[in-house]
């Protein structure tokens, strides 16, 4: 009796933990991983430096590998501290994130589930908009980049809470919400906590009237303080990398807008228009953009969220329709007024890139509104609108077919890339045809089944409809793929030497990784060391992949010059020429730490000036933007430096050991990122860190032997940690005396 009890309350979450298992079985236990843009060039890279840092007993503060060093753990999106990281410090790298992500969709279906639940509704339609919801097109697609999924995968479990919260006037449940925040914060996209945080406030807007009191607002400005509050350990040295990085003044609208949604796009919310073969890559070579490969949530739950406004005369069906047509409208960018008025007029929107992610409303939106549908409408009268849209849908696929200028327009609005021949096309077009009979089948299915009243066979027959089309959104690949040494590894693997990729090189990968991606693409980024793939293999990069860059480093790599030595350590330059990869060996390359004799002191707008011209000598002066102190030898002086021993002998994360025998005074020069949080030492002895060369590091040394030390050890992390620490219990006192 206990065990069929427990059953039939557990169900749901059964039926979800099958449907994950469906999805990601593959991935889970037969040894393969997720291989796709930023998957594969950035989040694998990171999350395996991460890992390795912490098995070794080394928090990750600084990542070396790339742009001559970057913060690491400030940056949010590595999910440093985020608390289901653990998964990636324990397990094996590949099957913790093949889990990592398992988990996450599972846990997002249940959040969904118990938000639907919340709102009165039964079972089967609360498994229905949990399915329409965690397995949507939206979600999964967005999984290129794991950090969406980890983000999304709160926000059902913030909305529950705060929805308590605003019946109740309940300071319990605003702080459980905060919580909750901080952790979806700590989940890597700041993009999506921040529309969430406009939904919560639409919220409290819509509570107000309904209230017709200002407590609602007074919710949300504690949420929002207590999640700040706490959050402070990551807060502040977020914030502080961001301020230093090209988001504040240097993010064109371009790039901006850059990923936005077209009108051609509508289409695949009701046929879906691309999906991954595995022995061939992607077969969606026609996209407008390339951060959501589909928008596809099953047929049934988006034609119920459409219909459900004008069936069910309630508030809270109402609100969400506002929301859903809120993030479309925010979600086509610059196809669109209200988006570049944001831009410019708006505080955060002109740091954020691809207007695409607000379709994170949207996917929210569009799943509790099916659930209403689901729950509300009586099928029996939904059979005829089941029927008028299988007969719109089927008049679309003959056109599609039939008319080669529909076609052409179809493709021309949403853009083939590089790299797709003939015979692609043709294997996409039936794909699309294909797609549409097999949608409209589904159909006539749920018009029968509805007036059979069958609900939880309309559930199962959902979940056959979302796996046939999103089951193989996120392509997969063999884990021995990553574990195999590209060949050019063994001939730059050099100690403590920096690699570059020509300028033809990085954008002829980028033209074709994320546009069709083939395995053969995947295969070409990794014997290039595309991105930050030498990381795995312990190379450093002088450039990398982020997509928070440190100014002014960005703006140094920027310099129109030829000249690597400008950039000392860079020893190696890997280039593309047709089909060869061949890489050119610097032989007379600076060091990464050199003596440097003489100085010269430059502003900063001049400096940059100063070093792409003939007249800079990178071996013989250091260019500071202050005078030193003590005995240096005069500006300008132009007398090189007799023989000086520079020897790096210990190389971390956070910490660089150098032994220097100078044979007079002058400067170590060491071509890693100048940023705050470095602290130097000579001989033990604390010593000034110089801005050198615009945005590198010099220490001022005497003659003689000496051992000067590097640390990191950033004081935001610090004072964030300490702040966090007073607010909890500040929080919890507070919470007591309530």
């Amino acid at each position: 009796m206990f065990v069929n009890r427990m059953f039939k309350k557990y169900i749901s979450f059964l039926v979800l933990g099958v449907v994950v298992f469906l999805f990601f079985g593959e991935s889970l236990f037969l040894s393969k991983t997720f291989v796709y843009r930023d998957i594969h060039s950035l989040m694998y890279p990171m999350k395996m430096y991460a890992a390795s840092c912490i098995k070794d007993g080394i928090f990750p503060f600084w990542n070396p590998y790339i742009f001559c060093g970057a913060p690491f753990s400030a940056q949010v999106h590595h999910q440093t501290l985020y608390p289901l990281s653990i998964i990636n410090y324990i397990l094996p790298i590949f099957f913790s994130l093949d889990l990592f992500i398992f988990l996450h969709v599972f846990l997002a279906g249940i959040f969904f589930y118990l938000l639907m639940k919340d709102f009165g509704l039964d079972k089967s339609s609360s498994l229905f908009a949990s399915l329409s919801y965690a397995f949507s097109g939206i979600f999964l697609s967005f999984g290129n980049i794991f950090i969406t999924i980890t983000t999304a995968t709160w926000s059902p479990l913030i909305l529950l809470f705060y929805f308590r919260a605003l019946r109740r006037n309940s300071i319990f449940y605003s702080i459980i919400t905060s919580l909750i925040i901080v952790i979806e914060f700590l989940g890597g996209l700041p993009d999506f906590l921040f529309y969430d945080i406009i939904l919560l406030f639409f919220l409290s807007i819509a509570f107000v009237f309904h209230k017709k009191s200002l407590s609602p607002l007074k919710i949300f400005l504690i949420v929002g303080l207590v999640g700040v509050s706490i959050s402070l350990f990551q807060t502040l040295p977020f914030s502080e990398f961001v301020l230093l990085s090209h988001r504040i003044r240097d993010l064109p609208s371009k790039e901006v807008f850059l990923w936005s949604l077209k009108p051609s796009e509508f289409i695949s919310f009701f046929v879906p228009l691309w999906t991954a073969i595995p022995s061939e890559g992607y077969i969606f070579p026609f996209l407008g953009q390339k951060m959501t490969t589909s928008f596809y949530m099953g047929i049934l739950p988006i034609l119920l969220a459409i219909l459900i406004p004008f069936y069910a005369r309630r508030r809270i069906v109402f609100f969400f329709s506002g929301v859903l047509i809120f993030s479309i409208i925010l979600s086509m960018g610059k196809n669109m007024p209200l988006y570049p008025f944001f831009y410019k007029h708006l505080p955060f929107f002109s740091m954020m890139r691809d207007p695409i992610k607000a379709l994170h409303l949207a996917s929210i939106s569009l799943s509790i509104l099916s659930g209403f549908g689901f729950f509300c409408i009586n099928l029996k009268n939904l059979s005829k609108w089941l029927v008028f849209s299988a007969f719109v849908i089927l008049l679309f696929s003959f056109i599609f077919y039939l008319n080669r200028d529909f076609r052409i327009i179809l493709v021309e609005g949403l853009h083939p890339p590089p790299k797709t021949d003939f015979s692609e096309i043709i294997s996409w077009e039936n794909f699309v045809f294909s797609s549409s009979l097999i949608v409209a089948s589904f159909l006539i299915l749920y018009a029968f089944l509805a007036h059979l009243s069958y609900k939880n066979i309309v559930v199962a027959i959902c979940i056959v409809d979302l796996w046939i089309f999103n089951g193989r959104l996120n392509c997969l690949i063999d884990d021995d793929f990553y574990k195999e040494k590209p060949r050019i590894v063994e001939a730059i693997s050099d100690k403590y030497t920096r690699h570059i990729h020509s300028s033809y090189t990085v954008v002829d990968i980028i033209k074709h990784i994320g546009a069709k991606s083939t395995y053969e693409d995947f295969l070409l980024s990794k014997e290039l060391l595309y991105g930050n793939f030498g990381m795995i293999f312990g190379l450093y990069n002088a450039r990398g992949y982020e997509g928070v860059m440190f100014r002014d480093y960005l703006k140094f790599t920027k310099l129109p010059t030829e000249n690597t030595k400008t950039i000392p350590g860079i020893k190696y330059i890997i280039s593309k020429e047709g089909e060869d990869i061949k890489i050119y060996e610097q032989k007379d390359f600076l060091k990464r730490a050199i003596f440097i004799p003489n100085y010269k002191v430059l502003q900063r707008d001049r400096a940059l000036g100063y070093i792409v011209s003939s007249d800079f000598s990178p071996e013989d002066e250091v260019i500071l933007e202050e005078e030193p102190e003590g005995r240096v030898r005069s500006q300008g002086s132009g007398v090189r430096s007799q023989e000086s021993k520079v020897d790096i002998i210990d190389y971390q994360p956070n910490k660089v050991v150098i032994e220097v025998e100078a044979e007079e005074p002058g400067f170590l020069f060491l071509s890693d990122t100048y940023y705050p949080g470095w602290s130097a030492y000579i001989n033990g002895k604390k010593t000034k860190i110089y801005r050198a060369n615009y945005c590198f590091r010099a220490v001022q040394i005497n003659e003689g032997r000496q051992i000067i030390e590097f640390k990191y050890f950033p004081k935001t992390f610090i004072i964030g940690l300490i702040g966090s620490v007073i607010s909890c219990i500040i929080v919890f006192v507070c919470w007591k005396i309530k």
